[in-house]
């Protein structure tokens, strides 16, 4: 983390209030950009936000540079806020408690796809599908991590991300047609 940033979150530990819209300013585009790929209402998107930040700032003394980088505190923060929202929302994805046996294993490479094309495809699938891949390869979720997140077995996150990435695929060569 570079010094500046740094420098302002210590000083939003001490509660400066001038630090804190600092950090705001600094961090709420790379925010927005991250829950546009999983919030497609600008209403809930903006509740989102909103309780991501007081969140951030009510726990930012919680915060060490020496466990990880502030983009992925605040990542996750905003993650389990867009998680909190549906749950209150009583909008919960139905994940199925299957094993990955049910399913042919598939090789999956990311690196054949431009990353522009791969977020034009993965909004076009079920939000479900689009939620699942995103956490998984954008923001580096372990199935480990996902599980606890989701509630469901591991082995059941691995099947569900398999069959996300068959609808990726599929969507994939309807979008290369």
């Amino acid at each position: 983390m570079n010094t500046g940033i740094s420098d302002i979150i210590d000083k939003c530990k001490k509660g400066h209030r001038d630090s804190q819209k600092q950090l705001y300013f600094l961090t709420i585009e790379r925010l927005k950009k991250t829950l546009s790929r999983y919030c497609k209402n600008s209403v809930d998107a903006k509740d989102i936000i909103q309780s991501t930040y007081l969140k951030i700032f009510e726990n930012i003394h919680l915060y060490n540079s020496s466990l990880g980088d502030f983009e992925a505190w605040s990542n996750r923060i905003l993650i389990n806020e867009y998680f909190q929202l549906l749950k209150k929302k009583k909008r919960n994805f139905y994940f199925e408690e299957t094993s990955l046996e049910e399913l042919e294993t598939i090789q999956f490479n990311w690196s054949h796809f431009k990353i522009e094309e791969v977020k034009k495809v993965i909004n076009k699938l079920s939000e479900k599908h689009a939620v699942l891949l995103n956490l998984h390869f954008f923001d580096e979720l372990s199935y480990s991590e996902l599980s606890k997140l989701l509630n469901i077995r591991e082995s059941s996150v691995r099947s569900n991300i398999c069959r996300a990435r068959k609808a990726f695929e599929k969507e994939w060569c309807q979008f290369n047609k």
